[in-house]
């Protein structure tokens, strides 16, 4: 299992600053393996739009297109630890209450 830990979010990284499979702080094998950061997000072409890679679903609400956020899986997309993106797709939807 990746570890989902970082210093800080990649959203206050210095401008320009990206992931590193080099930096000290990473530890974790599966993450040092993350070499690529993806996209857990696709915007729509008008981008009036986002869905989520792992919910599979779609919000239309400006605020949550605009921070790159799901609200199914109460996530800020740009917060997640670059290298384990593909992990965090694959794992299990949340499921609501109820």
């Amino acid at each position: 299992m990746a570890c989902m830990s970082l210093p800080m979010p990649p959203s206050k990284w210095p401008k320009g600053n990206a992931w590193s499979s080099d930096w000290d702080e990473v530890t974790c094998p599966q993450c040092r393996a993350g070499k690529e950061p993806i996209d857990t997000f696709t915007l729509a072409a008008d981008g009036k739009s986002i869905t989520c890679k792992r919910c599979k679903r779609t919000s239309y609400n400006s605020n949550d297109v605009e921070q790159r956020y799901c609200g199914f899986c109460h996530v800020f997309h740009e917060n997640l630890w670059p290298p384990c993106r593909a992990w965090w797709i694959q794992q299990p939807v949340p499921q609501k209450p109820g």
